[in-house]
């Protein structure tokens, strides 16, 4: 593979995973207004999911120098 392949994969992977950390955030949020409804395996995996998210997404922040995710991260958190 060319340095530019693996560059081009690198940044579709982070915007996929940028993309389901929105996903998982969004539904977290969701759960947290209707936790009656919900099974705690339910709350428990969306817990798990964006924290795992959240530590890859931060790593590749920090690999490639840019701080994508958390200023995704950020604007999230503010729009609550």
């Amino acid at each position: 593979m060319k340095p530019r392949d693996y560059e081009k994969a690198w940044h579709t992977l982070k915007e996929d995973m940028m993309d389901d950390y929105v996903c998982v955030h969004k539904q977290a949020d969701k759960i947290k207004h209707r936790v009656s409804q919900c099974y705690e395996s339910q709350v428990a995996n969306l817990i798990v999911a964006k924290d795992e998210l959240q530590t890859w997404l931060m790593h590749m922040d920090y690999l490639d120098g840019t701080h994508e995710f958390s200023n995704l991260k950020h604007d999230l958190e503010r729009g609550n």
